[in-house]
């Protein structure tokens, strides 16, 4: 480990439209001390070619197959030097100072483990100043959004302040703790392939004691799902399912059975989405996923829960109330007792 070098690390599939202007933003930081590692999921666009040509400083690992987006970071972070670890999606663009703002209060915070920034939306025409991600904001239902309901507005995020956790979009983490929540040498679980890899690392953190921090000092901006893997059936099935595993891994019993009426409103929520999306066969391959992986968790759950350093689980602090519905726009605007 190299103390004050961050690594930023991106996972690419086919990426080539938004290499230039992350890799440029990344360029960009006032904070100089950063290694940017790509790991490439057998891209077939010409954009490992691209990055080299244009980008001959930045590490490019190519797997040779798509080993999904966890195990892609995992392999990333196993390759760099960084006391700091950015984990950043190749649709965001970052403002000269987001590294240097995060550093700051990473440093500053002992107890802190990870921390997030103000992301905005990212349009062709640049950012505009509608919230796209201010970490995670855990829900009753078991969903995190974006941002607090409570407070939909940037302007009303001027504070430093504790939250749930990071959106993996642009999330910066202290090896150190990295180092001490991983699970079988696997700092994200592989077995969810991609999506909920970060809120079960943010359940992980919470549990071992770290705190996250949110940073309004540290602007981006975010193209959501800019790179369009969502729209593929079998990557639409991953949420429906890791959604559950992530829950067994990580929750009491005791909160599950609490709020078993909204986990089952939002379930129902996203199944009626998901037909009327026409995406069928997602949800017969959500339930396929999640039998054969289901014991393991239950493992790994043994393991989580040996590392936990309080008497309750982060759920009682963070959960909120939502409404609920499929229309994601939707919002809670009351916490639930704590």
């Amino acid at each position: 480990m190299t103390a004050g070098l961050v690594s930023a690390v991106l996972v690419n599939l086919n990426c080539a439209g938004f290499a230039e202007r992350v890799l440029r933003s990344v360029a960009s930081q006032t904070h100089t001390a950063i290694e940017t590692i790509v790991v490439d999921n057998w891209s077939t666009d010409g954009s490992v070619e691209w990055i080299r040509k244009r980008y001959p400083a930045v590490k490019v690992i190519e797997l040779g197959s798509n080993r999904g987006f966890s195990a892609a970071l995992n392999h990333g972070i196993a390759h760099s030097q960084g006391e700091f670890v950015l984990s950043l999606n190749f649709d965001v663009e970052l403002e000269p100072q987001f590294v240097t703002a995060l550093v700051l209060q990473l440093r500053a915070r002992p107890d802190c483990g990870w921390a997030a920034g103000t992301m905005r939306q990212l349009r062709d025409a640049g950012p505009i100043d509608v919230i796209d991600c201010n970490g995670h904001y855990l829900l009753r239902c078991w969903h995190c959004y974006a941002y607090d309901p409570d407070r939909p507005r940037l302007d009303d995020y001027q504070m430093v302040t504790q939250i749930f956790g990071a959106s993996g979009c642009a999330a910066m983490y202290r090896r150190s703790m990295l180092d001490d929540v991983g699970i079988d040498g696997q700092v994200f679980d592989e077995t969810l392939f991609a999506y909920f890899e970060h809120t079960d690392l943010d359940w992980r953190a919470q549990h071992a004691g770290y705190q996250c921090l949110f940073v309004p000092a540290a602007r981006g901006a975010h193209v959501r799902s800019g790179t369009g893997m969502s729209r593929r059936t079998e990557m639409h099935a991953l949420p429906l399912s890791n959604r559950f595993l992530v829950m067994a891994k990580n929750d009491s019993w005791r909160d599950l059975l609490e709020d078993a009426s909204p986990i089952a409103r939002r379930t129902l929520a996203d199944v009626r989405a998901t037909l009327a999306s026409g995406q069928t066969r997602a949800l017969r391959l959500a339930v396929w996923r999640i039998a054969p992986h289901l014991p393991g968790m239950l493992v790994k759950r043994r393991q989580v829960r040996k590392a936990r350093t309080g008497s309750t689980t982060p759920a009682r602090r963070w959960r909120m109330n939502p409404h609920f519905s499929a229309d994601p726009t939707v919002r809670n605007r009351h916490r639930s007792p704590a």
